[in-house]
């Protein structure tokens, strides 16, 4: 699914998978700077913290990023 640039976020927010989607987010962000990358969130909630890591790698990558 990373090569198609969809992303599932479908646990809690903690640290770990939060250093997985900001990777991934950063990497497909420099290995092609115009493609969509698609963010499907179904959280049950999470850390504080952790959420607005995403939030803020959401917003520096320069590339389109969907939401749903």
């Amino acid at each position: 699914m990373y090569r198609e640039r969809t992303l599932f976020l479908g646990q809690e927010i903690r640290c770990e998978i939060t250093n997985h989607i900001t990777g991934l987010m950063v990497y497909l962000s420099i290995e092609d700077g115009i493609s969509d990358i698609f963010l499907f969130i179904n959280s049950p909630g999470g850390w504080l913290i952790s959420g607005m890591a995403i939030f803020d790698t959401m917003q520096t990558v320069m590339i389109q990023l969907l939401l749903t």
